[in-house]
């Protein structure tokens, strides 16, 4: 049955003698006689109920004595999101100059082959080969073979 509150707002009576709590779970106040005004105010989680009961204020009673009405705020402790997923690590791109072409120039003469390769000019290489053919022949560079 809705009755007029003290504060002007519409209120209920109590059903029958509910055990009044100062905090859930917290000390026990005393009971509250059926038929006394009370409006609901807000639950914690299923197992608490909050009521403003006329001549007591504000109490807790269990949701089994007094079940919340629906759409009651709820003021459980919100379970707290889930962390983020976790991030792979950064991906670093490393960028290396290309590797410099190699280039080899071979002489050959008399069962000799001597070979020159880098990134040095080929005419470079070419003159490096034949200097070092001739000096392991013991010959001049015109005599060897490109």
């Amino acid at each position: 049955r809705l009755v007029a509150a003290d504060d002007g707002v519409t209120a209920q009576q109590l059903p029958r003698a509910v055990v009044a709590y100062a905090a859930p779970d917290g000390a026990v106040l005393g009971s509250i006689e059926p038929g006394r005004p009370y409006t609901p105010t807000a639950r914690l989680g299923d197992a608490w109920t909050r009521i403003t009961a006329a001549g007591s204020g504000l109490v807790w009673v269990r949701a089994s004595e007094l079940p919340a009405a629906p759409g009651l705020p709820d003021l459980a402790t919100p379970t707290p999101p889930p962390p983020p997923p976790a991030t792979a690590a950064p991906v670093v791109v490393v960028r290396e100059a290309p590797p410099q072409p190699t280039q080899c120039a071979t002489v050959r003469g008399g069962g000799v082959s001597i070979q020159r390769c880098g990134a040095a000019p080929l005419e470079q290489l070419d003159a490096d080969a034949r200097a070092a053919w001739a000096a392991q022949m013991g010959a001049p560079t015109q005599g060897a073979k490109p």
